[in-house]
């Protein structure tokens, strides 16, 4: 799919920029924009290169800035290079470049940068998606060249971007289970979510495996009923899914062990016999398991 970009030259523009038909548009950020700057030299020229919001949140829409001035003497730009983050895509249709990819758009042109000229900027748009991977610092940076020279590369040079989100923090806690837990019998599970919304939903873990998913009530509070099968200390956790406008959050885990006594079936029992783990009386298991089978089949 095709993409396209709006592009800006401001202050002192050449025949050459207007004939192209560069727009002086820019990019809408959030009104809250925390903008940063990076300059820096390369031989006669001095670069500057403004993000207009360097903490956008999924959905904005930024403007990056690229702008060279010349100290002495007078040159020419012949391809200018903007690098950005892959979950970035650009926002308002207008010229075309000369090269996009998944994290560049490159173009190529006839600029004048002189002493005696005013500054030149480059600014193009792009549109923050929910691909990007929230709280984590995204390298941008850009390249040029000049005429009948080779590139010249500040792939990383920054400003850095984190995308952040306006979704409110959430706490998940799971009630204390109360022991002794048995094999066989049910277990209400009781996760809390301060900060969620009722319709939301949490799972239930043990271990790696989830027993199911649950929507909170009015309250906030989502249950399950947990059946164990097997003895042992069993990992028990409830997580939050993250939602438009709450984060995610998960309990803490809690080792619940589970025993082969109380009400359990006796199907777990007559397997607690088999595998051993079952002695009565100061008999070992083995010696009762044949007994107690052939009283079950009667």
């Amino acid at each position: 799919m095709g993409r396209t970009i709006s592009r800006r030259m401001v202050g002192g523009m050449s025949a050459f920029a207007m004939a192209a038909g560069f727009a002086a548009t820019v990019g809408a950020g959030s009104a809250a924009a925390e903008s940063e700057t990076e300059t820096w030299s390369d031989g006669e020229l001095t670069l500057t290169r403004t993000v207009s919001d360097t903490t956008p949140k999924v959905g904005d829409v930024i403007t990056v800035s690229t702008t060279f001035e010349r100290s002495e003497g007078g040159g020419w730009i012949e391809k200018v290079t903007d690098y950005h983050p892959a979950c970035w895509e650009l926002d308002d249709p207008g010229q075309q470049p000369s090269l996009v990819t998944a994290t560049s758009v490159e173009f190529e042109g006839q600029w004048a940068v002189s002493e005696d000229s005013d500054p030149k900027t480059f600014s193009i748009d792009y549109k923050v998606t929910e691909f990007c991977e929230l709280d984590t610092p995204l390298a941008t940076g850009m390249s040029f060249q000049r005429q009948g020279q080779a590139e010249t590369a500040y792939e990383d040079k920054g400003p850095t971007v984190t995308a952040v989100t306006d979704a409110a923090a959430t706490t998940t806690s799971l009630a204390d289970v109360e022991g002794p837990v048995a094999v066989g019998d049910p277990v209400t599970l009781t996760a809390t979510v301060t900060g969620g919304a009722e319709g939301d939903t949490v799972d239930f873990y043990v271990g790696d495996v989830m027993l199911d998913d649950v929507q909170l009530d009015a309250s906030g509070v989502a249950t399950y009923e947990w059946t164990p099968t097997a003895v042992g200390v069993h990992s028990v956790q409830a997580k939050f899914l993250a939602t438009d406008t709450a984060q995610s959050s998960q309990s803490a885990v809690q080792e619940v062990e589970v025993t082969n006594t109380g009400t359990g079936s006796l199907d777990g029992i007559a397997g607690d016999l088999l595998t051993g783990s079952l002695a009565v009386g100061g008999l070992a298991a083995g010696s009762l398991a044949l007994v107690f089978l052939v009283g079950l089949a009667n």
